[in-house]
């Protein structure tokens, strides 16, 4: 039987190993921003090697679920523009606002639109909305590596964590990079310092501007 059938609800797909080439791969880190300005951790780089690492793991995780072949999955559904925002700590907290705008942007770009849902989708049901997806905005963390599933030309958008301010009006903010030379189109949400906000225990959050989010969609979409 297939793993579909044996794991019907299941949220996480386990590997032993995963080889690709002949040589050990040691992964790169990022340690200074765009700007030069050290991260406040270490945050995964962009890496060439894993392009063909995240194709053979695209094609073996669909084949296991039984889901057909990704060229399948791509023509068989209306693209999409997939949003997985989070909704925790150092996060967007403009949130229902920001997937109204996205939501409105995909309709007049002709796109459909979803919300990836960890608690209540399957993987299955992911790996679905991922291989029709054509733009992915997406948290940094966990929710953004969920991009692994995306087809070789769809785009995405990081939305990344901010973690200190200052000195002065700085403000710095991490995304992990490892999509960005997958073989994806890549773009990061420029955080501004005045739309930064501080809560206890939740940490710094930003407002999303819909004037910046709209000319980089644009980008991605025509890259």
């Amino acid at each position: 039987s297939s793993l579909a059938e044996r794991a019907a609800g299941a949220k996480h797909l386990c590997f032993r190993s995963v080889t690709a080439g002949l040589a050990a791969w040691r992964r790169p880190v990022q340690l200074v921003d765009a700007k030069g300005r050290s991260l406040a951790q270490q945050e995964w780089a962009a890496d060439p090697l894993l392009a063909p690492v995240l194709r053979q793991f695209r094609v073996h995780t669909i084949a296991r679920l039984g889901l057909g072949s990704p060229r399948d999955l791509m023509t068989s559904s209306t693209p999409l523009l997939l949003a997985a925002i989070k909704k925790g700590r150092r996060s967007v907290r403009n949130r229902a606002e920001l997937l109204s705008w996205l939501r409105e942007d995909a309709q007049r770009r002709g796109l459909g639109f979803a919300e990836l849902d960890f608690e209540t989708q399957t993987l299955a049901d992911q790996a679905r909305l991922m291989a029709a997806t054509r733009v992915f905005v997406a948290s940094m963390g966990a929710t953004l590596l969920a991009g692994l599933l995306l087809p070789a030309d769809a785009a995405v958008l990081a939305l990344p964590a901010c973690h200190k301010v200052g000195p002065g009006r700085d403000v710095i903010c991490e995304t992990e990079q490892i999509l960005a030379a997958g073989g994806l189109r890549w773009g990061e949400y420029p955080v501004d310092f005045d739309d930064v906000f501080y809560t206890i225990g939740r940490g710094f959050d930003f407002s999303a501007r819909w004037e910046i989010l709209e000319p980089m969609l644009d980008r991605l979409l025509v890259s």
